[in-house]
């Protein structure tokens, strides 16, 4: 270590202990909140398809798809049961949402809106804690998935978005609408697994 001051420096500052307990009440709970969405198969597929889908509408539109969605993301939060298995529920709204991306992207506003407030309440049910526990920490981390649920999607679609606009060649559009169908194909299949063997975690 003599010959290494900087490294010795440097390991001797590592905040190594602080990492295992954060000096802010409730934090971890907020972070295990925040990435919950991407945690299962059905949430990641739910997430990426309303993306897919709302990300290819005009920016005008984003008040009702992302307001909706939010708005049911919450409701879910607020009613949802953490008991309850919502995989095969995701994985149809996902399908459906995918597939109106792939087939008719940036069209049927009120169909988009509907499946978005549904992939919405679905991921806010399927985030809610499980009973039992301080309260506080419990709101930390419904809240923690309340702003990685709505952050996730809007950004997630704002690209999608934005590169369509930016990049405004058939090829890019196509190659999006490819993609949606890959993500509705996927959901069908993982839909089909759900109801095949009921329960069982995909």
């Amino acid at each position: 270590m003599r010959r290494f001051p900087a490294l010795a420096a440097a390991l001797a500052v590592m905040p190594a202990q602080a990492f295992a307990h954060s000096s802010v009440p409730g934090i971890e709970g907020f972070y295990t909140g925040f990435i919950h969405p991407l945690t299962t198969p059905a949430q990641i597929v739910a997430l990426l398809a309303t993306s897919l889908l709302i990300g290819q509408f005009r920016p005008s539109r984003y008040g009702v798809l992302g307001g909706g969605y939010v708005a049911a993301l919450l409701a879910g939060l607020l009613f949802g049961d953490p008991l309850a298995d919502l995989d095969p529920w995701l994985f149809g709204t996902a399908t459906l949402a995918a597939g109106l991306a792939a087939l008719l992207p940036g069209r049927v506003l009120p169909l988009a809106a509907a499946l978005a407030v549904a992939a919405g309440f679905l991921l806010g049910a399927g985030s809610v804690p499980d009973a039992g526990g301080p309260l506080k920490d419990r709101i930390f981390t419904m809240a923690g998935s309340m702003l990685g649920g709505t952050a996730l999607m809007l950004y997630a679609a704002g690209l999608a978005t934005v590169a369509l606009d930016k990049i405004r060649r058939n090829w890019f559009s196509i190659g999006l609408r490819i993609l949606s169908a890959w993500v509705a194909a996927i959901s069908a299949l993982m839909l089909a697994l759900a109801l095949a063997v009921p329960g069982a975690s995909v």
